[in-house]
């Protein structure tokens, strides 16, 4: 079965949907949204993190534009 990411658009959320379309880029053309053949990658890649040091810290976080994606069965 496969699978597809999208998100509201954080900027304009009455705009519809933005579908992820690969290499960090996101697209409002559902017909060029990346389709992944598992949903293990698809979730794989909506969890990514980031890092960042603060002083002596190293805080990890979830980007922005990840935190509200919802993996998707067609």
């Amino acid at each position: 079965m496969p699978w597809h990411i999208k998100k509201t658009n954080i900027f304009r959320p009455n705009d519809g949907f933005q579908y992820y379309r690969g290499d960090n880029y996101w697209t409002k053309d559902y017909d060029k949204r990346k389709v992944f053949s598992n949903e293990e990658d698809a979730i794989a890649l909506k969890n990514i993190t980031g890092t960042k040091v603060m002083g002596d810290k190293t805080i990890t976080y979830q980007p922005q534009s990840w935190r509200d994606a919802i993996i998707v069965s067609e």
